[in-house]
């Protein structure tokens, strides 16, 4: 169906720590409350080191599931760790409170094994979050097509140097959403990395469907007053403006 429906704003937290991440989602749940909006509000977690995504403790967020669903971005993380957490309870077990995984498809190239999970052994393994495929901007389109049919969503990176908040927008990832759109009418575009007010409109105009952004939602200063204004703003900016969503 190609139904309209509203665009997702999706605010990031990249935690260096368990602390810092409770201290991220405590100032979202108060913003949260001043939204006023129907529904939870979909929130973005990532990891992007091997070191951090060992030995951290997921289960914090089921503090949280009444108001938040959760995206968890894995990059930067060897596939291999990945796959023995999935696929290892009870580790596995926590992961299964996020409603989407998203996997960096220039992580694949380190993969040990030559499969790539989710998707090695005889049949794709059925797991209980929706699969996502990130490609930073120099990544050709090419690379992702033969997993399109195994995968819920694509997101784009609209940065070229992932892993940390704050980097410079890459405006060549608009005219690459377009092209993209243009052949997969029906498939979901999210859009990470660098994502603000100033380009929100043309990434939704060239076919996003969602919007993750870390720094234009945290703002300077991690107050909640800023947080839920800039949700806001998002917000009111692609009110006037949708796009296909499956």
């Amino acid at each position: 169906s190609n139904g309209m429906k509203k665009i997702q704003i999706i605010p990031a937290v990249l935690p260096k720590s368990l602390e810092e991440l409770e201290e991220k989602l405590e100032l979202l749940k108060e913003a949260y409350h001043f939204l006023e909006i129907e529904g939870k509000l979909m929130v973005q977690i990532d990891i992007c080191s091997e070191e951090l995504f060992e030995n951290f403790d997921f289960s914090v967020i089921e503090n949280y599931i009444d108001i938040f669903d959760f995206e968890l971005d894995l990059m930067n993380i060897n596939i291999d760790k990945i796959n023995q957490r999935l696929n290892n309870p009870p580790a596995g077990g926590e992961l299964s409170n996020f409603e989407r995984i998203i996997f960096h498809i220039e992580d694949w190239g380190k993969n040990s094994l030559g499969v790539v999970p989710p998707f090695g052994g005889p049949t794709p393994k059925e797991f209980s979050f929706d699969l996502g495929l990130a490609l930073i901007p120099k990544t050709p389109i090419e690379e992702i097509r033969p997993y399109l049919d195994k995968i819920n969503f694509v997101q784009f990176m609209g940065i070229d140097e992932v892993g940390y908040q704050g980097s410079a927008f890459n405006p060549e990832v608009i005219e690459k959403i377009k092209n993209f759109r243009a052949q997969n009418p029906e498939m979901i575009i999210s859009v990470d990395g660098g994502v603000d007010l100033e380009n929100a409109q043309s990434l939704v105009d060239a076919g996003a469907n969602r919007l993750v952004s870390g720094s234009a939602i945290f703002g300077g200063n991690n107050t909640v007053e800023e947080i839920s204004e800039n949700i806001k703003n998002f917000r009111r900016l692609c009110e006037e403006r949708s796009s296909p969503e499956k």
